[in-house]
């Protein structure tokens, strides 16, 4: 006899890296669960998941980085609220600054040594 699986929905997935990881499958969402199979960390993304929310996924910047207060901005309530063309218009400003970041600085130190 065969076990039910208790989360249904889920299903092993083993990487090119031949790490095991655990995916989340349901009416159009996909999405792949963190930590181990059946931790606290996987139950809290699976219960978001069968909700219908992504489950949470890890930043790649650095804390306290330029890309970082970008990446925090953008998730921020307050950015969500813009209209839909400010918003736009921030993210193609602030992402491109944050990945040429030594040209934004280089700008903010000219403009902030310069004398009137």
């Amino acid at each position: 006899m065969t076990r039910r699986n208790p989360f249904p929905g889920v299903s092993r997935a083993v990487d090119r890296h031949a790490t095991v990881r655990w995916r989340f499958r349901r009416r159009g969402l996909s999405c792949y669960l963190p930590g181990p199979y059946a931790s606290t960390e996987f139950r809290a993304a699976y219960e978001a998941a069968v909700e219908g929310a992504k489950a949470p996924s890890r930043s790649r910047t650095s804390r306290g980085t330029l890309s970082w207060l970008v990446e925090k901005y953008l998730a921020n309530r307050r950015y969500a609220d813009l209209s839909p063309g400010r918003r736009r218009n921030l993210r193609r400003s602030w992402t491109g600054c944050a990945t040429r970041r030594a040209i934004c600085l280089s700008l903010a130190l000219r403009s902030s040594t310069s004398k009137p």
